[in-house]
């Protein structure tokens, strides 16, 4: 009988060394309540019991965006902030920005400068931000918009690399 067995598991078995897993199924993995357990997490589940490692956190990460975080496993640029027209990446826009976006035309002529290809680097960051009217190059119009934020205006951009405005 049962009651002589000296192991009895959870499905009633003498000799099963069967147990309730953490979901409370008898035999089980715990993958019936597996999931992300993390409510800071895109893909929070708050029905599971057991973290699974699949927790997904969207933000980001793009070492050159003043809000870069590095902890993420994907990038999405709509949330990112740049400090555009930083062509020296050292946090502000002065007119060592402007001599950094000379250059980089005397260098090549115009530049596209988002051919960056390792997110999580910051080198090369400074000729990415250098583009500061984001038109998708550095040209003469770049220089116009520092000069503008430099004399405290503001620069509105548009995707026609003209197209700034300043606003004092």
């Amino acid at each position: 009988s049962i009651d002589e067995c000296p192991i009895v598991g959870c499905n009633g078995v003498c000799g099963s060394n069967q147990v309730d897993d953490l979901c409370g199924e008898c035999g089980g993995d715990n993958s019936s309540c597996s999931g992300c357990t993390d409510d800071t997490a895109d893909n929070y589940d708050a029905d599971a019991l057991v973290d699974d490692g699949t927790c997904v956190y969207t933000g980001c990460k793009n070492a050159c965006a003043t809000n870069y975080d590095g902890t993420l496993n994907f990038h999405d640029d709509s949330y990112c902030t740049y400090n555009w027209g930083d062509a020296t990446f050292d946090g502000s826009i002065n007119v060592t920005d402007i001599i950094r976006q000379i250059n980089i035309i005397l260098e090549t002529g115009s530049y596209n400068p988002y051919e960056l290809t390792d997110l999580d680097n910051t080198t090369g960051c400074g000729d990415y931000l250098a583009d500061a009217n984001q038109d998708g190059s550095i040209d003469v119009f770049d220089i116009g918009a520092n000069t503008a934020i430099i004399l405290g205006a503001t620069v509105a951009c548009g995707s026609g690399s003209a197209e700034f405005y300043f606003i004092l």
